[in-house]
């Protein structure tokens, strides 16, 4: 939990998805070709020409997506990609939705909104919180006492109040600064599976291990979404990229390798 580690452990799907086992299968072998071929086979592997429209499409399948909010994540490598994902599907929500254009900026720049889905980026001992929960949004209101300052009303998932009722804090945003939007999320914080899973898969950060364990956070569903890959001399470069390792460095390796750092300095 502290340094981060993948575990690779065979998958277990309904029988009509065994397209999906064989495909992790390949994957975890390092035959990212075939990985994506079985995605693009049954067409849960979109392709688009710009990184701003492979957002733009996960937006559009978010919201298509009838699950519930809390039963559909999406996942993408990094911090900025994750913020503009979170803005794009919140924009396609009120599009669609029609929802109301009030809510609350938050110190981070983010407007939060009725019905979004929220993250709690840290503890909170008063409201029973930890980093890492989720929720959604039930409302946005003026504090009663003082106008200028608001209150969001928050389901948290997962929890309850006196194990019966759904858990519900009222957060006063001049005290509990750090609620985020909870479309979009880093590999690192998906702590539980969810439903349905879009990825947006990231070349430059991929690694077998990484994107292995961003693919099977789904119960039922899949799809990836990618900027379309180049060929050069026919070889597939967003494969080569997924097909890379990513190897820990263990605590005892790192100590041999500072302990012939130090002892050629002393040489030298």
């Amino acid at each position: 939990h502290v340094v981060g580690q993948h575990e690779l452990r065979r998958e277990q799907a309904p029988e009509r998805e065994t397209w999906r086992v064989r495909a992790h299968r390949a994957l975890r072998q390092g035959d990212a070709q075939e990985f994506l071929h079985h995605y693009r086979r049954v067409k849960a592997l979109v392709e688009s020409p710009t990184h701003r429209r492979a957002i733009a499409a996960i937006a559009k399948a978010w919201i298509q997506d009838r699950s519930a909010t809390h039963d559909k994540t999406v996942i993408a490598s990094e911090p900025e990609e994750v913020r503009k994902l979170n803005r794009a599907i919140q924009r396609e929500r009120v599009k669609r939705f029609g929802v109301s254009l009030g809510g609350v900026i938050m110190p981070n720049g983010e407007k939060i909104r009725t019905g979004d889905r929220v993250r709690f980026a840290k503890n909170s001992k008063f409201m029973g919180i930890d980093a890492g929960d989720m929720g959604k949004v039930l409302s946005v209101a003026r504090s009663v006492k003082n106008p200028w300052r608001k209150k969001v009303l928050v389901r948290v998932e997962g929890k309850r109040r006196l194990g019966i009722l759904p858990k519900v804090v009222t957060i006063d945003t001049k005290r509990y600064k750090n609620l985020t939007l909870g479309y979009a999320l880093l590999p690192g914080q998906v702590h539980a599976k969810a439903k349905s899973v879009l990825v947006l898969l990231n070349p430059d950060r991929a690694s077998r291990e990484s994107v292995l364990h961003q693919v099977t956070r789904a119960e039922k569903r899949t799809k990836l979404f990618s900027v379309k890959s180049d060929h050069v001399k026919d070889v597939d470069l967003l494969a080569q990229s997924l097909a890379a390792t990513q190897q820990k460095i263990l605590a005892h390796e790192l100590e041999q390798q500072q302990k012939q750092s130090n002892s050629m300095k002393m040489t030298a």
